[in-house]
Parts: structure tokens; C-alpha cells; sequence
């Protein structure tokens, strides 16, 4: 006598299929509360940076060092070796430079409103200043006005 009934393959009646249907979804769920929190992260901002100064007896060091190198973009500037361009560009520079050995934050990689919520506001004011000159087609900057307001911030610093 022939039948229409086939008979199933063991495989199928194993109880592993629900066991990785559920790991399955378990992943799926760690990947959106992992992305879910990336996402979060992104639209909230980056943390702000901790500042951690260097010990007071390295201060004065570090402002005499550069301090000598503004005296010497001021002596390239007085002898007309450099163009107003570069001189913003080695001057905006030399104060991320400066607040990085000063802070231990990385400014040097900073936009301006990065720099901004550092709250700042020296060094916020100085590379708003540099921005113009830097990038425009044309200015005509009062280098050496800039260079004295570098001094005075380099000065004043804690």
C-alpha cells in the first residue's frame, strides 16, 4: 500500500532551532542599546576635557618657552620673512601648543567651538581672532597688535 505521508528529518525537530532564534534576538537587542547609546553620545557632544595643569613649577617654564618663540615670529614679522597668513597660522599654533603643555587637553585638533566649550575664553578670543586672517581671501590684521595679545594671554596664564 503506498502513502502520501512522508516522514520528517530528525534535524527538524531538535530543540536547537528555538535556542538560536532566542541567541539571535538577544543580539539584536545588545546591538541596539549599543548603537542606541553610540547615537546618543554623537548628538549630546563630546565629554568636555579634563584639565589637568602641569605641576606650578613648570609654568614658568613653559611661558618662557614661548614666549621666545612669539619673539621670534615678531623678529620674522619685523623683517618681513613670513606672510601675514603664516604668521596667523604659526600663531594659532603656538597657543594650542601652549594650552596643551599648559593643560594636558589636546586643543591643537580643537574647532573654535570646541575650543568655545572649554570655557576659555583667552584662548577661545585669540583663535577666533587668527580665523580671518588664516583663511580669508583677503585682511589686512594688525599683526602686531595679535602679537601682543598673545604675549599678554601667554603672560597671564594661572
Amino acid at each position: 500500500m503506498q502513502t502520501t505521508v512522508e516522514l520528517q528529518n530528525p534535524a527538524a525537530y531538535l530543540p536547537i532551532w528555538p535556542v538560536l532564534a532566542l541567541i539571535f534576538v538577544g543580539i539584536l537587542i545588545f546591538l541596539q542599546i549599543f548603537y542606541r547609546r553610540k547615537l546618543s553620545e554623537a548628538l549630546h557632544g563630546p565629554k568636555p576635557a579634563k584639565v589637568t595643569p602641569p605641576p606650578p613649577r613648570n609654568i614658568p617654564r613653559i611661558k618662557q618657552k614661548y614666549l621666545r618663540r612669539l619673539a621670534t615670529l615678531e623678529k620674522k614679522a619685523g623683517e618681513r620673512r613670513i606672510e601675514p597668513r603664516d604668521l596667523y597660522l604659526k600663531l594659532s599654533n603656538l597657543v594650542r601648543m601652549f594650552t596643551f603643555e599648559a593643560t594636558g587637553i589636546k586643543v591643537q585638533h580643537y574647532t573654535l567651538n570646541e575650543i568655545r566649550a572649554l570655557h576659555m575664553p583667552a584662548l577661545t578670543a585669540l583663535v577666533q581672532e587668527y580665523y580671518e586672517p588664516e583663511f580669508a581671501r583677503s585682511s589686512n590684521p594688525d599683526i602686531y597688535a595679535s602679537i601682543e595679545r598673545t604675549r599678554k594671554m601667554i603672560r597671564s596664564w594661572f
